[in-house]
């Protein structure tokens, strides 16, 4: 929690370095940040004030499309269960019998 406190407090200062000196130029400098961050800030917090100051969440707005099916996962379970193999292996068995093309991280 503190390390977002002060994130916002840092945002907070150089909005009111602009304000202060009327100038993303010179705001911009005084703090050390580029004139492209300010600006983005500068919206962000006149569109939500404090709040907009606030950093985003970084999770996709839409997933892609999921590659393993219900039907695909449980061909997976089946060859780790009754067969033990391993993720290299799973993958080349997937693709052999049943023409399904998936990596092996996606195991």
């Amino acid at each position: 929690m503190h390390n977002k406190t002060r994130k916002v407090n840092a945002r907070k200062t150089w909005i009111q370095a602009y304000e202060r000196f009327g100038s993303i130029s010179k705001a911009a400098r005084r703090c050390s940040i580029p004139r492209s961050t300010l600006y983005r800030w500068l919206k962000r917090y006149t569109l939500g004030g404090l709040a907009g100051l606030q950093d985003k969440t970084q999770k996709p707005n839409k997933l892609s499309k999921l590659k393993v099916t219900p039907d695909i996962e449980k061909l997976i379970i089946d060859l780790r269960k009754n067969y033990k193999f391993g993720p290299k292996r799973i993958s080349i068995q997937l693709l052999r019998n049943n023409n399904i093309k998936l990596s092996e991280s996606t195991m």
